[in-house]
């Protein structure tokens, strides 16, 4: 009677550890997903960064080039939306 009660422990925990490795499994698949995810955001925020550090030296080139005040004002107020796209992306970065 004893050696039944303790093959009927055994068979429960045995479903009790495969249920608990389906839920491990289930929980390294999402994480690596979410990985993933994650990695193509930072090389897409990257390239963005890149992109942008290229316009704001053409920007930088083409004010210094720049003699009136108004086209200064303007090549400021241009250089300014870069820099603030620049930091949105280095944000989503460092999240």
């Amino acid at each position: 009677m004893q050696s039944m009660e303790q093959l009927d422990r055994l068979e429960r925990n045995i479903q009790t550890l495969l249920a608990k490795q389906h839920t491990i499994m289930e929980e390294n698949r999402l994480l690596t997903e979410d990985n993933r995810r994650q990695h193509e955001e930072i090389m897409q925020c990257h390239a963005q960064i890149v992109s942008l550090q290229h316009e704001l030296r053409d920007v930088r080139t083409a004010a210094s080039m720049i003699g009136n005040t108004a086209s200064r004002d303007k090549a400021r107020l241009y250089l300014t939306q870069i820099i603030n796209q620049v930091d949105s992306a280095l944000t989503i970065l460092t999240q």
